[in-house]
């Protein structure tokens, strides 16, 4: 079977970023670490990138650490390899170039990574809410009251403060306010 349609790429393109960087629980581990699925994501952006830059378009991931969520999801996956603490430098930062493609990692993230057995668990201990939506962020804080009330009032600073609290980044938060029309 050949995928070559844009609307195909497109949509397989966005199927391998929810698997390597949305979904994060212990199903998706064990595909998002997976050296076929980096392979099949690879030859659908190498397909994909050509057709968006005849539109004017860039397909670039740029560096995973400007990507903070999408960082906490390679650090999920990683803690769930189960033989993480006995393989060998070389074979983890084999493992997380893997992960992260196709977005870049920093020699220095890189070499925190795979030279500690830290990396993953205090990453993942700082982020409390790791694979919560906006809404079970919310609840579990014991916002719902205040954040729906802030909501009726369209009170966008109660609003934002609420969504930083549930450690929400910028980005996130702004286009949470454009969803309920209030940015």
């Amino acid at each position: 079977m050949e995928i070559n349609k844009e609307h195909e790429l497109n949509i397989l393109t966005k199927i391998f970023s929810i698997i390597k960087y949305k979904i994060i629980d212990d199903r998706t581990s064990e595909l998002a670490v997976s050296p076929i699925t980096t392979e099949l994501f690879n030859r659908v952006i190498e397909d994909f990138a050509p057709l968006i830059e005849k539109r004017g378009g860039v397909l670039k991931y740029g560096y995973i650490e400007d990507s903070p969520e999408e960082l906490n999801a390679i650090k999920y996956h990683l803690s769930n390899i189960e033989s993480w603490e006995t393989l060998d430098n070389q074979v983890r930062k084999s493992v997380i170039v893997n992960l992260v493609c196709p977005y870049e990692i920093r020699e220095d993230t890189l070499e925190e990574a795979s030279s500690s057995d830290s990396f993953v668990s205090r990453s993942l201990s700082e982020n409390k809410y790791l694979g919560f939506n906006v809404k079970e962020r919310v609840y579990v804080s014991d916002f719902v009251d205040d954040f729906v009330q802030a909501i009726i009032e369209k009170d966008t600073d109660r609003i934002t403060k609420i969504l930083r609290d549930v450690e929400r980044d910028e980005k996130s938060i702004k286009a949470i306010l454009n969803s309920l029309s209030l940015s």
